[in-house]
C-alpha cells in the first residue's frame, strides 16, 4: 500500500495517509485511458494525413497519365488528318479532273461541321479542354471520311459511264519522277532567251538528256516535227474529247504521225533541241484549242514505285 502525503486543513500540517487500492486503480485507469486516447488521436491524424496525401499523389499521377494519353491521341488525329488531306487533294486535283467533275468546296468537305459548342458539357471536367479537342478532332475526321467515301463512289460511277474518255485525258506526269525539277511553270514569265515578258503555255521539266517521255493519255499522234527552231523536235498527240498534249525540245522522236499510243507509252526522249537553254521537256495540255495549265491534270508527288505501278496498270 502506497503512502500519500496530504494537508490537514484543521491543523494546517502535512500528514501521511495510505492510498487505497481502489484509488490507485482509478488513477492508473485514468492515466492509461488518457494515454490510449492520445495515442488513438495521434494515430487517427497520422492515418488521415497519410491516406489523403497518398490519394492526392495517385490522383495527380493518373491525371498526368490521362493528359499524356490525350496528347498522344490528338497527335495521331493530326497525322490522320494530314494523310486525309493528301487523299482529298488527289481526289480534287486528279480523279475528279480525269472524270471531269468539279472540285468539292471546303464547306462540302467539312460537311457542315462547326465549332466546339457541342461539347460544352465537358467544360466542367478537369482537363476539359483536352477532352473537347479530342472529341472535336475525332468527329471532324469521321465527317470528312464520310464525305470522301461518298466522293469516291461518285468518281467510280463516273469511271464506268465515261469509259475511254478517262484514259484519253492527259492525266499523268510526262516523265519518271526521279531527279528532275520544274524550271518554268505555266503563266507569264520573263523569257530566258528573248528577254521579254510573255505567256509560257506549258511547264518546263529539266532532267538529263535521254530520259523517257511518256504520252500522258491515250490518243493518236497527229504531228511530229524535226525542226531545230522554236519547239525543236516535237510530238503532238490528239487524245480526242477536245484534248491534245505537246512534247517539245526532244532529243529523239520514237513515234510517227498516225500511231496510236496508250497512256504511259514512250513517245520520245528528253533533249535540248530548238529554242532551249538546257536539257528539258516543254509540256503542254490543250483543251478545245485553248492551252491550260498542265499541273491541273497530274499529281507530282507520286513516289517512284507508285508511278511505276501506275504505268503498269495502263498496259
Amino acid at each position: 500500500m502506497r503512502n500519500n502525503i496530504i494537508l490537514n486543513k484543521e491543523t494546517l500540517q502535512f500528514e501521511t495517509s495510505k492510498l487505497s487500492a481502489k484509488h490507485l486503480a482509478v488513477k492508473v485507469f485514468k492515466y492509461l485511458g488518457g494515454s490510449l486516447l492520445l495515442a488513438s488521436l495521434v494515430w487517427g491524424v497520422f492515418h488521415f494525413v497519410f491516406d489523403f496525401s497518398f490519394d492526392t499523389v495517385m490522383l495527380t499521377y493518373k491525371n498526368e497519365k490521362l493528359i499524356s494519353k490525350l496528347t498522344d491521341i490528338n497527335k495521331k488525329f493530326d497525322s490522320i488528318s494530314n494523310r486525309l488531306s493528301n487523299i482529298q487533294d488527289n481526289d480534287d486535283k486528279l480523279y475528279r479532273v480525269i472524270v471531269q467533275m468539279e472540285e468539292l468546296s471546303e464547306t462540302e468537305r467539312k460537311a457542315g461541321y462547326g465549332g466546339t459548342e457541342s461539347y460544352t458539357e465537358l467544360r466542367g471536367f478537369e482537363n476539359g479542354e483536352f477532352l473537347i479537342e479530342s472529341n472535336r478532332k475525332g468527329d471532324q475526321l469521321l465527317k470528312q471520311l464520310e464525305v470522301q467515301i461518298e466522293s469516291y463512289q461518285l468518281v467510280g460511277k463516273a469511271v464506268y459511264s465515261k469509259n475511254d474518255s478517262i484514259l484519253s485525258v492527259p492525266g499523268i506526269f510526262p516523265i519518271f519522277p526521279d531527279k528532275y525539277w520544274i524550271t518554268s511553270e505555266f503563266g507569264y514569265r520573263f523569257h530566258p532567251i528573248l528577254k521579254v515578258w510573255d505567256m509560257h503555255d506549258g511547264v518546263d521539266i529539266s532532267a538529263e538528256v535521254g530520259r523517257d517521255v511518256y504520252s500522258t493519255g491515250k490518243g493518236v499522234v497527229c504531228q511530229v516535227s524535226e525542226s531545230n527552231g522554236g519547239y525543236g523536235r516535237m510530238v503532238l498527240v490528239d487524245h480526242g474529247f477536245g484534248y491534245k498534249s505537246r512534247y517539245a525540245h526532244l532529243h529523239k522522236i520514237l513515234v510517227n504521225v498516225g500511231d496510236s499510243v496508250k497512256r504511259g507509252e514512250v513517245v520520245g526522249l528528253l533533249g535540248n533541241t530548238g529554242r532551249s537553254t538546257g536539257p528539258h521537256l516543254h509540256y503542254e495540255v490543250i483543251y478545245n484549242n485553248k492551252r491550260i495549265n498542265p499541273a491541273t491534270y497530274y499529281v507530282q508527288d507520286l513516289s517512284r514505285s507508285e508511278y511505276k505501278k501506275m504505268l503498269n496498270s495502263f498496259n
